[in-house]
């Protein structure tokens, strides 16, 4: 990794955490009710802005969108009043996550490009 993409994850290291926070408790609470997909556009990257979000978290969350946008995705922005979109943590899902996220870390081939592997053209 570079020393820019390492000082941009470093700077975001929390803003991730709360991110994936959301996005986790999102998924939860749309186990329980399926109509709230109907909400977010098909194909967009979903920015969720928490009620007690803080100013580097909003300015976190504009960027990340911005860059999205210049990559030409789309993307959603979402205010979330307390409670809403989210379910509480289940000890046999969060488990089975964690378990998962490990397995990933371990195996998965590093992100930064000058040391991934591009997988190769399909033969006939």
């Amino acid at each position: 990794m570079s020393a820019a993409q390492e000082t941009l994850v470093g700077s975001r290291t929390g803003f991730w955490d709360r991110h994936n926070e959301l996005h986790s408790g999102l998924l939860r609470a749309i186990l329980a009710d399926a109509t709230i997909l109907e909400e977010i556009p098909n194909g967009a990257s979903l920015m969720l802005i928490p009620h007690d979000a803080d100013e580097a978290y909003l300015e976190s969350c504009i960027e990340v969108g911005v860059d999205s946008l210049r990559k030409g995705l789309n993307v959603y922005f979402r205010y979330l009043a307390p409670g809403e979109w989210w379910a509480p943590s289940d000890p046999t899902i969060t488990g089975a996550w964690d378990d998962h996220v490990v397995r990933r870390e371990r195996f998965d081939p590093p992100l930064d490009d000058d040391e991934a592997e591009q997988p190769e053209a399909p033969t006939r």
